[in-house]
């Protein structure tokens, strides 16, 4: 008989039977969670369906205007929606509240609009109505469904993985289309722009937690071709949020010098075959802010007027309405009256957060703020706690594997599985939590000066957060379980 198989014998025979027997309903439970299969197939392909018709625009595509005519992307939400509304209450956490709350004024003020004859609660009742189904129908066919039914291992790694492969098809879309998308939201250079930069992130994620080569190599790639995306739609907006987002990553990168010298290897590659058209758009932005002037003046001006209307008490509470900011820009323009205020009329305003300022008033801005620090937070809280628990992974003693053998049978091959495991998806939570908040960050920065409130993009990284620190959350308790059985204590209630 071999040494570590008498070793197993003997902490089987020492062990009480039913602690062996709590022991191997958490690693079967443990193994079940995190092994390939989702508890409802129907509803992850439905989510990604629903995301690839969001961001892709098959209906816009040349050929397939027919799916417009039909209103598949409609109809694919009404589908999705039904199969989420068994599990609709289902983690529905303070962001996604503030969230709901923030809809349902909008509806409260949409009924009072309808019926208001001065049109001062809404001025444009057609504008507020149709913004606000767009949103309906993107919460609950795309954002709720995300929170309520992908929070475990599959569901967060294949809808990452699509999105990886929508960015890779914007971005050569981009490339072969001068900068511009297939249609809808994503139409714009700017637009592009910004969805490609909410998308990268995820590239990195795999680069650094697959064990793969391929895989590692294919996002390396995919990466490239979404920069290269962003490049070709020549965005200054842009190019702030990818500074931003950089940035990020490397204050979050547990590899400095190895990112620094990417970094640079990167730079000496792309500076010198940048187009000049880029070059000069993006050196022009020193020449508009010190004389104020161009782009800079014609958006800053804009942003006054918001500012203006803003400060109205009339619209401080709760802002003009959804998308009606450009209605009342003629109102408060200094230039009121003239030709040029005249032309400003139904202007978009060129930042989010003027948007959510003029449409939404005081309440957008602390709602969707909240909103979005509550999972920028969670995010950084689970990193910081992951770190912790890989730290203590790594030095997991002999004793303490030696303690659950004799204590509750649990063979060496079994803990040593064990930890390979718990230490595997606790980076891989680690980096997905990086990689949310850089896609925070980064289309936080080049929403600075695009109009982007009413696309999906915003939303579904705080729905994919929400679901993620349920996940994330769910595997910390197993951790904690593990450490509970080398004190002496019973956990029960594996799920």
């Amino acid at each position: 008989m071999s040494e570590e198989y008498a070793s197993d014998m003997s902490g089987f025979a020492t062990a009480n039977p039913e602690k062996v027997k709590l022991f191997k309903q958490f690693y079967s439970s443990l193994r079940y969670s995190l092994k390939k299969a989702h508890p409802s197939k129907i509803v992850l392909f439905l989510v990604c369906l629903s995301a690839t018709v969001n961001f892709v625009r098959p209906q816009d595509l040349p050929g397939l205007s027919f799916i417009g005519a039909i209103r598949l992307p409609i109809i694919i939400a009404t589908i999705t929606a039904l199969f989420w509304l068994p599990h609709a209450q289902k983690n529905i956490s303070k962001p996604i509240k503030l969230i709901l709350v923030l809809l349902g004024i909008q509806v409260i003020r949409g009924l009072l609009g309808a019926v208001d004859p001065s049109d001062y609660i809404i001025r444009n009742n057609s504008a507020h109505f149709f913004t606000f189904r767009n949103m309906a129908i993107q919460m609950i066919g795309l954002h709720l469904p995300i929170v309520a039914c992908l929070a475990c291992k599959q569901g967060l790694r294949v809808l990452s993985s699509v999105l990886v492969c929508i960015g890779l098809f914007l971005a050569f879309w981009g490339l072969t289309h001068a900068g511009t998308g297939p249609g809808g939201f994503v139409r714009d250079e700017n637009d592009l722009c910004y969805v490609l930069l909410n998308l990268m992130p995820f590239t990195v994620l795999y680069m650094a937690t697959s064990d793969r080569a391929i895989i590692r190599l294919f996002n390396l790639l995919a990466f490239a071709a979404m920069f290269a995306g962003v490049v070709s739609t020549v965005s200054r907006g842009g190019m702030l949020g990818f500074a931003a987002l950089g940035i990020f990553l490397f204050l979050r990168s547990d590899k400095k010098p190895l990112f620094i010298l990417i970094g640079i290897v990167g730079a000496l590659v792309a500076v010198p075959i940048l187009p000049d058209e880029f070059k000069d758009e993006l050196f022009s932005i020193q020449t508009d802010v010190g004389d104020h002037s161009g782009t800079v003046k014609k958006r800053t001006d804009l942003w006054n007027i918001t500012w203006l209307a803003f400060k109205d008490p009339r619209h401080t509470p709760f802002g003009v309405g959804m998308r009606n900011i450009g209605r009342w820009i003629p109102d408060y323009d200094p230039e009121a009256g003239s030709a040029s205020a005249g032309q400003k009329w139904g202007r978009a305003v060129h930042s989010l957060y003027f948007q959510i300022m003029g449409d939404l008033g005081l309440a957008g801005l602390i709602l969707i703020g909240l909103s979005v620090w509550m999972v920028f937070r969670s995010n950084m809280l689970i990193e910081k706690r992951f770190k912790k628990v890989l730290r203590a992974l790594k030095y997991f003693s002999k004793e303490n594997t030696a303690a659950l053998n004799r204590d509750y049978g649990a063979s060496p091959d079994e803990v040593r599985a064990l930890l390979k495991t718990l230490k595997k998806e606790g980076l891989y939570i680690c980096k997905f939590a990086v990689a949310l908040n850089t896609a925070l960050v980064g289309g936080m920065a080049a929403a600075v000066g695009i109009s982007v409130l009413y696309y999906p993009v915003m939303w579904m990284v705080i729905a994919i957060s929400v679901a993620f620190s349920f996940y994330a959350q769910n595997l910390l308790d197993r951790v904690q379980q593990l450490y509970a059985f080398l004190e002496g204590k019973s956990p029960t209630g594996y799920s």
